[in-house]
This record gives C-alpha cells, structure tokens and sequence, in this order.
C-alpha cells in the first residue's frame, strides 16, 4: 500500500468515526422530533407544531398543515428537515416552493438559521450535504423532471407554499413516496386556492390535516390573559384585532359553520366578512369565493339541501359528451332544483348515448307514476361545442334533445359567451338555495366538489364574467370536468322554473 492509498484510507475511516459520533449524540432524538427541536434547536414549539411533527411519525407519514398567516409554518419544516436530516443516516430530503425567493430566502434560511455556522451548509445554493447519499435540497417548482427518481429508505419531501406549487410536482412525488416510517411528506401553505393539489389532497382523506388558526395561537391566548407572548416573532393579538375590527362584524345569530367566537369561551361571536381574513387569519378555505365561481362552503351548502322532490317541477337532463381518450361521457338528470342522477361513462358511441338518455328519464317518469311518453318533451340540453354533441342529437327519435354550444353569444349580457352563462347562472342557483346535491353519494360528491371549485373566471374590459376554458380547469385537475359541465347544461335556463328556499 503506497503513502496515497494510506491516507485516502484513514481519511476514510476518520470520516466514519466522525459520521458514528454525531449518529450516537442524536440517536436518542431518532423518533422524538418535539424533544429535537426544544432540546438541540432550542425553539419553542406550539401545540399545532407538535402535532404536526408527531404526525409525521404515524400513518399515513404525511401532513397537510394549513395554516393562517405568520404561523410559523416555514419553521417547522425547516426544523423536520435538520432533525431528519441529523437522525437518519444516510437520508434524502427534498424540499420546493413556486420560487426561487422561497426557497433560498425562506426556507433555507430558516434551516440557516437553526444550524449557525454548520460547514455542510452550500455558501449559497438551497443545500445541506454530509455525502451523496445524505443531505437535504431545495428545488424551485419550475421543473419536475428534476424532482424524481429520488429513492431511498429515508426519504423526506417538503412542500413549502403548497398551494403554488405546480400539480406535476404533487405526481412525481407520489411516484418517490411510499407509506411507511422511513418516509414522510409535509406540505404547509395558505388556503388561498380551492383549486390547487393541497385542496384535492385534502379532499381525498389520504393525509393528516392540521389547520393552524391566528386565533388559537399561543401568542393571542397569552396576551389576552395579560402574559408575554412566547414567540414574539409570531402573530400577534394586536394584528387580531386590527383585522377583525375591518373584516368582522359581530352576530347574535351565529351559524357555527361559518362565525367564530372569541375570545374563545367568551360568548362573542363574529361573522368574517372577507375570505381573505378567513384564509389568512383563520386559517380556513373561504366560505366566500375570490375568483373560484364556488367556494367548498357553497358546495357543502348544496349537499346538506335535502328538498322533497315534487313531480310538477320542471325536468331536464344535461349530456356532455366525451370529446377525447380519457374524457367521460356524463348525464345529468334533474327535478326542479333536485338532482336525481348523475352517471359517467367510458369508451361509448354516440347511439349508445341516445338511447341511454331516453332510457334514464322514461325510467324516472315510471319509478315517480307519471306516464313515461311525457317524457319525450322534457329538454335533454347536450354539448355541441365542436360538434362534438351531433351524433347524439341526430338520434332524438322524437326526444328534446337540444344541442347548447358553449363558444356561442351569451343570452346574457352580462356574460361573453354560453360557457360562462351557463357556469356563472349555476352558482347563482347554488346562491339562491336552489341546486340540491344532496341525493349524490359519497364519492361522487367528492368528485363534484372538486370540479365546482375548481371553475375560475375574471372580469373583462366590458364588465362581463369570463369563466377560464374547460381545458384550463383539466390541467388544474389533471382531469376533465366532466361531471360539472354536465351539471351547467342540466340546470342551463333553469333561473326562471326552479323553485327557491
């Protein structure tokens, strides 16, 4: 062995005598995070915090942690990433954000922050490194390629501004990440968007979910009992009450699901009446909408409607026939403001619509005892947008079927076109108390939902709603809306004929 070897040798082996000695100081931190950051980072930690760092050690080993603003969401994920990193040997941790600036001067600065004058820290790239197969990096979420292929049996993933983070990102983390105590995924953000991956995360039940409230913080609790805020750098109680006196107004009439009271015990309650206090101090998506036509609140409203249907109420069914491979052809059925039936269907032609159409609402006339030849008048409002619906209307065999084709004149002035007068009149039944969804199941509500909320629009230089195209909202979802759109033509000129509350 030359003098070469010898060295490369020993430098070797004070390595692992080095990496062996900071293993056994933090192996008594191994599965005790909360103990981790108190003890070694020296930080405080809020309920909420521990809740979630003990979380991440259950099933499925992964949390959503929605959260109001100055919550100190940004310091808990840095600190599962240094106390992962410290107690799992070799370990792979992988954190993003939509920028650049969230990355570097967010999150790794606070992991910066936590570990003063660490050498395994990059001078300036988002990187802590001990070796190549041990060390935590920062991505911006501008290119997922770049985000797989990252396996291991200790794998972290943090997502930090979830709701910015682009769907691809969500997909190839659910290709690297594998339920079980050697992995965990945290994802914190602001319920800002009903339309982006956290929301659906959350939907699917799949996670822990956390919310972290400004008005349960334990700054705001301290101080309303006369005592020092311990972490000074949090929310305040001051901004509390800053924000509720331009946002809130109090209630005696309080709907629990959508007022608070505080302070907590107190008796008082107060009615928000912005989301944007909602989202950033209560931590909760917004029972009113900012550019989404729905908000889940509005929806939920739907689901709990529950009105006995009435055979002399006008009938009408909506058909939005599947335009590619993975699209769905679905139909919608109505009874005034009650929907009765919605189904999809996969890989069929345009006679087997027809036919299917005129089977559903002849059954439905003859399991309600009206005389299923009256069928034949109700309007069965089909998409045509494209041509696409022409087949189908072609076989009416003495039906209504009626094609609607989205990109025409809107009957409406106040909207451009037929999609978003068509989009924009169902949220107002849904307003209105007149768009009942209570008959839908469990599954399908949660589809439902999913598609609603997803719908964005925006003002045009006329005044006029916009609603985004269908393919907007299918890249949003990374599926196609099939379900809503069938639902707009259903209820299309319904304003005038459906009963409300």
């Amino acid at each position: 062995m030359n003098l070469k070897s010898l060295e490369r040798r020993l430098a070797k082996l004070a390595t692992n005598e080095a990496e062996a000695a900071v293993a056994a100081r933090f192996a008594a931190y191994a599965k005790r995070p909360v103990a981790y950051v108190e003890k070694h980072l020296k930080s405080y930690v809020t309920p909420k915090q521990r809740e979630i760092l003990e979380l991440l050690d259950k099933p499925p080993y992964r949390v959503l942690a929605r959260s109001a603003n100055t919550q100190g969401k940004t310091f808990i994920a840095a600190s599962k990433c240094c106390h992962f990193f410290d107690t799992e040997r070799p370990s792979i941790t992988l954190a993003t954000a939509p920028t650049a600036k969230s990355v570097t001067d967010l999150l790794f600065k606070e992991i910066r922050r936590l570990r003063p004058g660490d050498r395994q820290l990059a001078p300036k790239a988002p990187r802590l490194q001990a070796s190549h197969e041990h060390y935590v990096d920062g991505y911006t979420s501008n290119n997922p390629d770049a985000f797989q292929g990252r396996h291991g049996a200790r794998l972290g993933l943090v997502f930090d501004e979830a709701t910015g983070i682009d769907p691809a990102f969500w997909a190839r983390a659910e290709t690297m990440f594998e339920s079980h105590g050697g992995h965990w995924w945290l994802a914190t953000y602001n319920p800002n968007d009903s339309a982006s991956p956290a929301y659906l995360a959350e939907e699917s039940r799949g996670w822990h979910v956390v919310v972290l409230s400004a008005l349960e913080h334990p700054n705001v609790l301290a101080e309303l009992n006369g005592d020092t805020p311990p972490v000074p750098a949090a929310v305040r109680l001051s901004t509390v009450l800053r924000r509720m006196a331009a946002e809130c107004e109090e209630t005696r009439n309080p709907d629990p699901a959508v007022d608070f009271e505080f302070p907590i015990g107190s008796g008082v309650w107060w009615h928000p009446k912005t989301p944007d206090f909602e989202a950033q101090i209560m931590g909760r998506w917004p029972v009113s909408p900012t550019s989404a036509l729905f908000s889940p609140f509005l929806v939920e409203s739907c689901f709990r409607m529950q009105r006995a249907v009435d055979p002399r109420w006008q009938f009408a069914m909506g058909c939005d026939v599947a335009r590619f491979g993975d699209d769905k052809t679905t139909i919608a059925l109505r009874c005034g403001p009650c929907l009765l039936r919605l189904e999809s269907h996969s890989g069929v032609n345009t006679t087997w619509i027809a036919d299917r159409l005129r089977t559903v609402i002849r059954e439905t006339f003859g399991k309600l005892g009206l005389v299923p030849d009256d069928s034949m008048s109700v309007p069965i409002f089909i998409d045509d947008t494209g041509g696409y619906g022409a087949g189908v209307i072609d076989q009416a065999h003495g039906y209504n079927f009626i094609g609607v084709n989205n990109s025409e004149k809107s009957p409406d002035p106040r909207y451009p076109n037929t999609r978003s007068f068509v989009w924009c009149e169902l949220a107002a039944l849904a307003q209105a108390g007149a768009l009942d969804l209570s008959r839908l199941p469990l599954n399908e509500r949660q589809n439902i939902k999913a598609e609603l909320t997803a719908a964005r629009y925006r003002i045009d230089s006329a005044g006029r709603r916009v609603v985004e195209p269908k393919a907007q909202i299918k890249e949003r979802l990374k599926r196609s809306p099939d379900r809503a759109d069938a639902l707009t033509l259903c209820y299309y000129l319904a304003a005038q004929s459906v009963p409300r509350l």
